[in-house]
């Protein structure tokens, strides 16, 4: 498992950072970089859950009351924000799809769900957390950002996103809160969602705890 885990990282580093150097150092207009960001995630996304299909669950998929509530906010975005755009919906998907459910499948759904199975939470949070700010290093040395702040962001990131899928087990949950922080960053209006999704999750989960000893 571990090389395998191993080799589907490599190639998922190889297909962002060739992803990433077309969009950035290429001249494309706006259509061949969308169609870029459907072939580049497709070719990666499908062969790593072939690879990787024993690890993911169906119950992560599952729909449930508090996705219900999160869906309606990213609706809200997409009408607000990405609808009025010429390529709007193709913009969202890419947002949406090709990038949050993309890397949550990834991170949560494949490393993070592994590594819990072999070391302890904490340990599986940074192990994952690792692989997932790394990944990200070529994106910011191409955007010329502040290398040790963003890292240091998405790492945050990370650490939330893990919390929220250690209570949950639900990869739609972790990409719509993923889309959030994407979108919103961590301004007040994502505390708040976070904070409301968090409480929720304590709250089912104790009541599941309790269930299970009575």
């Amino acid at each position: 498992m571990k090389k395998r885990l191993s080799l589907s990282y490599i190639y998922y580093a190889l297909s962002v950072m060739i992803s990433w150097f077309f969009t950035s150092y290429c001249q494309l207009n706006n259509l061949q970089i969308i169609l870029l960001n459907y072939i580049f995630t497709f070719l990666t996304i499908i062969p790593i859950c072939l690879w990787n299909k024993k690890i993911l669950n169906k119950s992560f998929f599952r729909f449930n009351f508090l996705i219900g509530l999160n869906s309606l906010v990213v609706l809200w975005i997409f009408f607000t924000d990405f609808a009025p755009l010429q390529d709007g919906l193709a913009l969202f998907i890419i947002s949406l799809i090709n990038i949050a459910f993309a890397e949550e499948i990834i991170f949560r759904g494949i490393y993070y769900s592994s590594f819990l199975k072999f070391y302890s939470s904490i340990k599986a949070t940074l192990f994952t957390s690792l692989l997932f700010t790394g990944i990200h290093i070529p994106k910011l040395l191409a955007q010329h950002e502040d290398l040790r702040i963003a890292l240091i962001w998405i790492f945050f990131a990370s650490l939330l996103l893990c919390l929220i899928f250690y209570l949950s087990h639900n990869l739609l949950l972790t990409t719509t809160i993923h889309f959030f922080i994407n979108y919103f960053q961590f301004t007040n209006i994502f505390v708040l969602i976070f904070i409301l999704n968090l409480v929720y999750l304590f709250i089912k989960h104790n009541v599941l705890l309790r269930k299970e000893k009575s």
